[in-house]
């Protein structure tokens, strides 16, 4: 029976959190009992198909035009029947869509949707799609529980039919980075506090607020700079704006990096102003390393920071609340100290391993029940 074959199925490999988070979970997949393949549904050039590939795990690649384009459906389908799929893991709505259909056109035994973020752009039409369609998985994964409940409300689908696996860190990664730290610094010229954003370029993300916050607590400190890591459709207007608020040259902008963790040892307070949030890796990844977050009191963030302990919710839009608590970090240095190591330890709870654990577990589950394996 085993190794079984799983795929995961993604619209491509870009740069960004889902896409990263894919590859270290199938790296660390057991191989004795699960032979990972991807499936990218955009025939598209993905900066992590070289490392997939590295990994031993193979990469194929269709051209869908539409959700359900019926050509590259059938190639779907014929894909899942030439390799044996037992199961399907596929990533956001525009995958899931098609794998559940050609999941069940093909019987293949476990099909598992999941949800990464609370998607308020789906019009009616795509929840009822997901009504109609999401019943026919095994399981429904969500990143947190805000998004299950987020999907609960919009589609009715049953409580039971979904399963909340949290992203984990690879805690081992986050070791000191001293050494580059001052590398770095001295590269940028940098001699005060950092504030780092690390976020594609979008406006859900919320950038215009820290750019408005940034104003404000450069007034008491104006030695500070603001390192905005991503890239995205905003990175023009963004450093406009930067010159209009007369703000400049306290901005460092790096556009879209692949590798982000050396940055971390630059950051001082990490921040998220997002709109909406599945279950933030970057606020995670901070954590790991020990750096207090202020992000916005949206989606799963509430689930990761424990607000006034491993760092502050704020409202979102809300500039001068968002201001106010990066200026209390920066100028309590105790609090900040105490903040970081509480924001450590509770990185803990959310391990890659743990993660990995978690998938682990659900394929097995669900194998034994559509198998009796």
């Amino acid at each position: 029976m085993y190794p079984v074959k799983v795929v995961r199925i993604i619209t491509w490999l870009p740069y960004g959190g889902i896409e990263k988070k894919i590859v270290d979970v199938l790296s660390m997949l057991n191989r004795k009992k699960f032979n990972p393949i991807v499936c990218c549904l955009r025939n598209k050039k993905g900066v992590y198909e070289e490392e997939l590939k590295k990994r031993d795990i193979k990469v194929y690649k269709l051209n869908f035009k539409s959700r359900l384009d019926p050509v590259e459906l059938f190639k779907l389908i014929n894909l899942l029947k030439r390799e044996n799929i037992k199961i399907i893991h596929s990533h956001m709505y525009r995958a899931n869509i098609p794998s559940i259909l050609a999941g069940k056109l093909t019987n293949v035994p476990v099909i598992i949707p999941q949800v990464h973020n609370i998607e308020e752009w789906k019009s009616k039409r795509e929840f009822i799609l997901e009504r109609l369609l999401y019943p026919l998985s095994s399981k429904i994964v969500t990143v947190s529980d805000a998004v299950k409940k987020f999907e609960i409300k919009n589609t009715n689908i049953t409580p039971n039919k979904f399963f909340t696996i949290y992203n984990g860190v690879d805690l081992e990664k986050y070791k000191s980075l001293e050494s580059e730290k001052q590398r770095l610094r001295k590269e940028f010229g940098i001699k005060g506090k950092v504030i780092g954003m690390i976020a594609r370029l979008y406006p859900q993300k919320g950038h215009i607020y820290l750019l408005t916050a940034a104003k404000e607590i450069l007034k008491e400190m104006p030695e500070v700079k603001f390192l905005i890591i991503g890239a995205g459709p905003l990175d023009t207007y963004l450093e406009h704006k930067t010159k209009e608020l007369g703000i400049y040259k306290n901005f460092i902008f790096t556009s879209g990096v692949k590798e982000v963790l050396k940055y971390y040892g630059l950051i001082d307070i990490s921040v998220l102003s997002s709109e909406i949030e599945g279950f933030s890796n970057v606020i995670l990844e901070s954590m790991a390393y020990g750096i207090p977050v202020v992000a916005t009191r949206v989606g799963g963030n509430p689930e990761a920071i424990i607000d006034g302990e491993t760092g502050f919710l704020v409202n979102y839009g809300n500039s001068s609340e968002l201001a106010k608590k990066i200026t209390t970090l920066l100028k309590d240095e105790k609090l900040h100290g105490e903040m970081g190591r509480k924001a450590k330890e509770r990185a803990s709870l959310f391990s890659l391993d743990k993660m990995v654990a978690d998938v682990e577990k659900l394929y097995d589950e669900l194998l034994r029940v559509k198998l009796n394996v």
